[in-house]
């Protein structure tokens, strides 16, 4: 019968000295999977050879024979490698599988191999390898209690406060996926009055309705200078139809930091995926965001960033109002970073 941890069995073992040398984080809750996986990073691998003693890779982009080839690869300079699989469930599966479960049945004692899985089937020989000579972590989606106490440790890691009914609100309006959850959070601690403060249900419920505009978001992926065009016609678009100026405004804000970060995170020498996940970009947001990222200069986003924060003050505190503050800072954005 395969021995399955959950989370806290996890770290008990850790607490004991017992560090295996495979660990499969498998299950539908795949924020707390590499929430878990950066922790075990940061645990096994030197901070100051981290850059060259710790790779990611994604399962549909490699194939088992390099994973293994990679795992069996030495770490620089002494210490430990660590070697991250995300989205492990796109492997190649049958016999291409083979180069990897004989490493497994003989893991290096200098590499960390971890896989990252929306899915855990104990059926395949993957975990049952991965079960006798590792840990196999299940991360069962959390619900009730759980779940609550969960988004309350997430929100005061951004720093907020919220009431218990305001917890229970963002879970009923954004539902039950911590990564979206985490989206919301981290808009809500840009919020001038989220600071210093306990947020209380009806100003989540009041933040969190705005933000979660789909024509918004959809605006902010076309946020492409390439084609600076197509988003001024959107916006405009908007406009006409009465959309919320602000709340869209707050969303296209919020985007241009993560675009921000993560032109960062590529210029340092990150891998993109890695770098997007960094700036706090969702899975599903990646593919759409990393070319838009590299499509922005540095100058670009730090102007365009500058230029937003005028046009809230504005908004705020002069005769312009939100409308005209806002119309400006977009044909601002549009015209380039020397505008």
């Amino acid at each position: 019968m395969l021995r399955i941890l959950d989370p806290p069995g996890l770290r008990a073992e850790f607490r004991q000295n017992s560090i295996a040398p495979a660990y499969l984080l498998a299950g539908p809750d795949g924020y707390r999977a590499e929430k878990t996986a950066r922790w075990l990073r940061d645990k096994v691998v030197d901070a100051a050879l981290g850059g060259l003693n710790s790779e990611s890779v994604w399962g549909d982009e490699t194939t088992p024979g390099k994973i293994a080839e990679a795992a069996s690869a030495y770490p620089m300079f002494g210490g430990r490698r660590f070697l991250w699989v995300r989205h492990a469930e796109q492997l190649l599966s049958g016999a291409a599988l083979d180069p990897l479960l004989r490493y497994l049945e003989n893991p290096s004692d200098s590499t960390i191999l971890v896989f990252t899985s929306q899915k855990l089937d104990k059926r395949l020989k993957l975990t049952s390898a991965f079960a006798k000579h590792g840990h196999v972590v299940e991360f069962a989606r959390l619900s009730g209690r759980d779940l609550l106490d969960q988004v309350t440790r997430q929100a005061r890691a951004h720093g907020l406060e919220l009431a218990p009914e305001a917890v229970s609100t963002l879970v009923d309006l954004t539902g039950e996926d911590l990564a979206e959850i985490d989206q919301e959070l981290a808009k809500l601690a840009l919020q001038p009055d989220a600071a210093g403060g306990t947020l209380g249900a009806e100003r989540v419920r009041e933040l969190v309705g705005r933000s979660r505009d789909v024509d918004a978001f959809e605006l902010a992926d076309a946020l492409d200078p390439a084609h600076p065009l197509q988003f001024v016609n959107g916006w405009t678009e908007r406009r006409r139809r009465g959309g919320d100026v602000v709340g869209a405004a707050a969303i296209l804000g919020w985007r241009f930091r993560q675009l921000a970060q993560l032109r960062a995170g590529l210029d340092s020498g990150m891998d993109a995926r890695e770098a997007a996940s960094a700036a706090g970009l969702a899975p599903f947001q990646q593919r759409r965001a990393i070319p838009l990222a590299r499509n922005h200069s540095p100058a670009h986003l730090e102007k365009t960033l500058e230029v937003f924060r005028q046009a809230d003050r504005r908004a705020k505190s002069s005769s312009l109002g939100p409308d005209l503050a806002f119309d400006l800072a977009v044909l601002r954005w549009a015209t380039g970073p020397t505008s």
